[in-house]
């Protein structure tokens, strides 16, 4: 039987994103990191996840009863947020973060190509 992780008020559950072990700035840039090293490196500088689930509270004392009322984000959304922000989890072998509703602060909006 597996890990489940039941989110809880103003949480948001995001599955973290590394993008890539290059480092994109500095010295080093074009670098490309293998290992350990780029793994714990990676985890630190990681400001996007994918919202897997959403505690049942979350946006909501930032509604203002409004009838039109929406969440912010919504499970399978690619978000930005603080990069400081929240708690390491790990549920089957797959990192995750649990942060405040507050510190996601923007949805990634991927555009499509139409061919």
């Amino acid at each position: 039987m597996g890990t489940k992780v039941k989110v809880c008020g103003h949480r948001v559950l995001l599955k973290a994103h590394f993008d890539s072990n290059e480092i994109t700035e500095g010295a080093l840039k074009g670098f490309i990191m293998e290992g350990q090293d780029a793994y714990s490196r990676a985890k630190a500088a990681t400001v996007v996840g994918i919202v897997a689930a959403v505690g049942p509270m979350a946006w909501r004392a930032y509604d203002g009863d409004d009838a039109n009322w929406a969440p912010w984000a919504e499970e399978g959304d690619k978000v930005y947020f603080a990069k400081y922000a929240g708690k390491f989890i790990t549920i089957e072998d797959e990192d995750y973060l649990i942060v405040n509703d507050s510190d996601i602060q923007a949805v990634i909006v991927e555009e499509s190509s139409s061919e």
